[in-house]
């Protein structure tokens, strides 16, 4: 847990650029290569989460920011270091 407050040093308005927003886009979901070798559990933890419904987006999405195939995501998943976790929708 943080003790000491968090600062942010804003750019100038004037450089956030449609290119700039999407590049930190990119950065901050991983898909720039910066999450390259990391493990399951980094990604979501620096991703957030990633929505399944019962598809194949968490393969998707762990492949597309880590390299990380579908054997190592079950295995994960078997050892529950990765968890998913059913919610209920109204549209479902």
């Amino acid at each position: 847990m943080r003790t000491e407050p968090m600062t942010v040093q804003l750019p100038p308005a004037q450089s956030l650029t449609r290119q700039r927003l999407r590049a930190w886009s990119w950065h901050r979901q991983g898909l720039d290569g910066s999450l390259a070798g990391s493990t399951a559990e980094q990604v979501l933890a620096r991703a957030g989460w990633a929505r399944s419904v019962g598809g194949a987006n968490p393969y998707l999405t762990l492949f597309a920011r880590a390299g990380i195939r579908r054997g190592e995501v079950d295995a994960d998943v078997l050892a529950h270091r990765v968890l998913e976790l059913p919610t209920a929708r109204g549209c479902t």
